[in-house]
């Protein structure tokens, strides 16, 4: 009995959230009817007051009244167009979730496979996620950082995440600081958008290393490179041969290396 009456009621208020707008006007008609003649006389002393005792007074106020209500229409109209464009959106932004959420498993899928091809197509369609739905990049950045460092011995699946991470205008964000060991970079051009990196005994051969945020290094070979904009420099130990280091004036740089070699600062 109890489930039937939850029916009802539910069923009840789909009829009255369907039908509103005819009940809202029968509720209109109702005070018409049963007002009448009070509405009229209150459209008469108006109009006399309006505009005086003018044989077309009650005329030119029926125009405005007709106006009053064909604006009020309109933007009752206008209101609930409103309303069915934002379901629609809401509608939308829920189908393009759903098919992130599908996107982003199997592109796992591809990611973890043995295939060193599907592994490279995995990369390219988290990359793609990852710009397309911010809810996705810290996700997949930790993803990416996670792999790289797990995984030295796939070279060129890991070289191709290096490129994306470190590509401009890239999606990655994180809040804490990454580091990378044993890296082997080279003729690269590497865009630093996290807020803190750390590379550990990492090798760099013609890198142009760039960003707003905070680099160190630490047991690291670098030669033939450049690195510049960043708010911080830590260099601790290693070889630098070649290297230029740029827009010291904006940068606070910390040099204790075992080999500093024809290069500037």
């Amino acid at each position: 009995m109890n489930l039937l009456g939850k029916l009802l009621k539910l069923i009840f208020k789909k009829i009255i959230f369907k039908y509103k707008i005819i009940i809202l006007c029968g509720v209109i008609i109702a005070i018409l009817f049963f007002n009448w003649t009070t509405i009229i006389s209150i459209i008469e002393n108006s109009a006399n007051y309006l505009y005086g005792p003018d044989a077309e007074n009650k005329g030119k106020l029926l125009i405005i009244i007709l106006t009053i209500v064909g604006g009020l229409g309109a933007l009752w109209g206008l209101f609930l167009n409103n309303k069915k464009v934002n379901e629609l959106v809401r509608q939308n932004d829920i189908a393009i979730q759903n098919s992130n959420d599908k996107r982003f498993g199997e592109a796992i899928g591809y990611l973890n496979s043995d295939n060193e091809g599907i592994a490279i197509g995995g990369i390219y369609a988290l990359y793609q996620l990852a710009k397309e739905d911010s809810r996705y990049a810290p996700i997949i950045t930790n993803i990416f950082y996670s792999y790289v460092n797990n995984n030295k011995h796939k070279e060129v699946t890991v070289q191709t995440i290096i490129t994306l991470f470190f590509s401009e205008n890239n999606p990655f964000i994180s809040d804490k600081e990454l580091i990378f060991k044993d890296l082997s970079l080279k003729n690269l051009k590497m865009y630093c958008t996290i807020s803190k990196i750390k590379f550990v005994t990492c090798s760099f051969d013609s890198v142009d290393l760039s960003g707003e945020c905070s680099v160190s290094f630490y047991e690291c070979s670098m030669k033939h490179s450049l690195i510049y904009d960043f708010k911080d420099i830590t260099m601790i130990k290693g070889k630098y041969i070649k290297i230029n280091i740029c827009n010291l004036e904006t940068c606070d740089i910390q040099v204790t290396v075992d080999e500093f070699v024809k290069s500037t600062l």
